[in-house]
């Protein structure tokens, strides 16, 4: 091919998998830029016949960047990436062919090496939709071995989810969630090696690593002026072993971290009875010690009722599932509204996750909710994306607040 391909991504590991995709394809040459405006300079200054670009830009997302594209002397041909829903890929493709910018391609991330090097051959004048390089679950065998390597390597990272404060819209916190990075498939969903992380008993390793990257970044970002809690979630099993717990409290001591800007979130009922009072036992230290506890999924495990009874939470996660269909359903409102109102006579703050709608945010902040958190605020970024992200949405507070209690918030 004598194609000259120019990519626009602003995540760097994507940026790098982009590159590693192209150089295994005939191309008569390729560019890399993290910019929408740079892109536009090189767009005007010479040719390029296909610009490989994210939909969701910092400055500028894809549509926008479609209208300036439409305004070159001789547009490049187009082909969209992007993790959001594959709707939004066929929202844009309409917006370009009615601009007159041609959409040759559209692909979930990561990129699949074939699909790109499929379109690029073809240049098929009809625009196709490519799955992502490793579907969730499935393409790429993780064992014990790799898993270990992962953790070691520090391929296994926390990606940030933003908690906002329903009163003002700041951020107060984020959510760490594991993402493993493996370069010959791009980024891997925790669907496809928590599994093997449980599996095999590696999930207090996999804790470890996630709170020591993300007390580092949680540095980083309040030595630029963005002070927040950090979220871990962790499972019961690991949570019953002592040397886990243990191990936890040392990593933040070693940092000098802020015990009470660190929650942890436990995730899932212990299928062993028998561990029961040692899991009580840790979370007890945790919390005597400082870190804040989250009861995550509230509503959907059997036992939550008694876990709040017999743990000192301090925060309760409201589970997705309640929020579809809460403006229409009196039932369902009223067991949110309950759940709000418990959380905050036992002295606990709540979160309601899965905010993905104004529709969901009105009604959680109707009943008093103290913080939500969702694709409608933000879906889970690499630390370094987050600070641009809170400065572009106005999220940062004007003062710094960590874990307020639970009725208030700044």
């Amino acid at each position: 091919m004598t194609l000259r391909v120019l990519v626009l991504e602003d995540d760097p590991i994507q940026a790098r998998y982009a590159s590693a995709a192209l150089s295994r394809c005939d191309l008569a040459g390729f560019g890399v830029v993290s910019d929408a405006q740079d892109a536009l300079r090189r767009l005007r200054a010479q040719r390029w016949d296909v610009l490989l670009c994210d939909l969701r830009l910092p400055g500028m997302d894809g549509i926008s960047l479609v209208r300036e594209l439409a305004a070159l002397n001789t547009p490049p041909q187009v082909i969209f990436t992007t993790t959001l829903d594959p709707r939004f890929l066929r929202s844009a493709e309409l917006v370009a062919r009615s601009s007159c910018v041609e959409v040759i391609g559209l692909i979930e991330k990561p990129l699949a090496v074939d699909a790109l090097r499929q379109i690029l051959a073809g240049s098929g004048r009809i625009a196709q939709t490519y799955p992502p390089a490793v579907p969730p679950g499935r393409g790429f065998p993780v064992t014990e071995r790799a898993a270990l390597e992962a953790l070691q390597d520090g391929r296994i990272q926390p990606w940030f989810q933003p908690q906002i404060c329903c009163r003002t819209g700041h951020i107060l916190g984020v959510e760490a969630l594991a993402r493993w990075y493996e370069p010959l498939h791009g980024i891997l969903a925790p669907s496809a090696f928590m599994p093997t992380i449980a599996a095999r008993n590696l999930d207090g390793q996999l804790a470890g690593a996630m709170l020591q990257q993300s007390l580092a970044a949680q540095q980083r970002w309040q030595d630029n002026g963005l002070t927040v809690s950090v979220s871990i979630n962790l499972s019961s099993a690991a949570m019953a072993r002592h040397s886990v717990v243990q191990s936890l409290i040392d990593i933040a001591d070693a940092r000098a971290a802020r015990r009470e800007s660190v929650v942890f979130e436990l995730t899932e009922t212990l299928s062993d009875s028998a561990a029961e009072g040692s899991l009580f036992e840790n979370l007890a230290e945790l919390r005597m010690a400082g870190f804040g506890l989250a009861i995550d999924d509230f509503g959907i495990g059997y036992s939550s009722m008694a876990r709040l009874r017999d743990i000192p939470f301090t925060e309760l996660k409201i589970d997705r599932s309640f929020l579809e269909g809460l403006s229409n359903h009196p039932h369902q409102r009223a067991i949110v509204e309950s759940m709000i109102g418990l959380a905050h006579r036992l002295g606990m703050h709540t979160v309601a996750e899965g905010v993905e709608t104004d529709a969901h945010s009105k009604v959680i902040r109707e009943l008093g909710c103290d913080r939500e958190q969702g694709y409608l605020y933000g879906a889970p970024m690499p630390e370094w994306q987050l600070l641009s992200f809170c400065h572009a949405r106005d999220m940062l507070a004007p003062t710094e607040h960590i874990l307020p209690p639970p009725s208030l918030c700044s």
